[in-house]
C-alpha cells in the first residue's frame, strides 16, 4: 500500500514539474493554451478563436537583461480588437538572469479577424529592425 502511495506521489509530482516547466503561452479570457504564442522562433503565426467581449492575453518570453522589448510592429483592427494595455511578469525564480513574460492584453469588441504583430526590437539599434516577429491572429465571431 505505501508502494502504490509513494509511486502516485512521485507521478504527481513529475507532472507538476513538467506543467510548471512548460511554456505558458495563453491567448482568451478561459486560458486556452495557443501553441507557440510565445516561441522563440525567428518569425512565427499563431491564431486563436474568441467571442465579443472575451478578453485575450499574450504571452510573450521577455528578459529585460537583453534590452531588446516587444513592440507592435503592426496593431489590430480597433472595430474587432482593443488594445487594453501591457506589463511584464518577472520569472517566479530567485536566481539571476532568467526571463519573465511579457503580457499584452486586447478585448474583442466585435466580430471580425484581427491581426497583430509584435516585434522583438532593441532600442539602440539605429536600423530598428525586429530580431523576432510573432503575429496572432484573433477571430471574434
Amino acid at each position: 500500500m505505501k508502494s502504490k502511495a509513494m509511486i502516485m506521489f512521485i507521478v504527481a509530482s513529475a507532472i507538476c514539474m513538467f506543467v510548471l516547466a512548460a511554456p505558458t503561452g495563453f491567448c482568451g479570457g478561459r486560458k486556452e493554451q495557443v501553441a507557440g504564442c510565445e516561441k522563440t522562433h525567428k518569425d512565427s503565426a499563431y491564431s486563436a478563436d474568441g467571442k465579443v467581449g472575451q478578453v485575450f492575453e499574450i504571452l510573450l518570453d521577455s528578459n529585460p537583461a537583453t534590452s531588446s522589448q516587444w513592440q507592435l510592429v503592426s496593431s489590430p483592427d480597433e472595430k474587432v480588437l482593443k488594445f487594453i494595455g501591457s506589463h511584464y511578469r518577472p520569472p517566479i525564480t530567485r536566481m539571476a538572469g532568467p526571463g519573465g513574460k511579457a503580457i499584452w492584453t486586447f478585448k474583442a469588441l466585435s466580430p471580425g479577424r484581427a491581426v497583430i504583430v509584435f516585434g522583438c526590437l532593441r532600442p539602440r539599434e539605429k536600423d530598428g529592425k525586429p530580431t523576432k516577429c510573432i503575429t496572432v491572429t484573433i477571430n471574434v465571431r
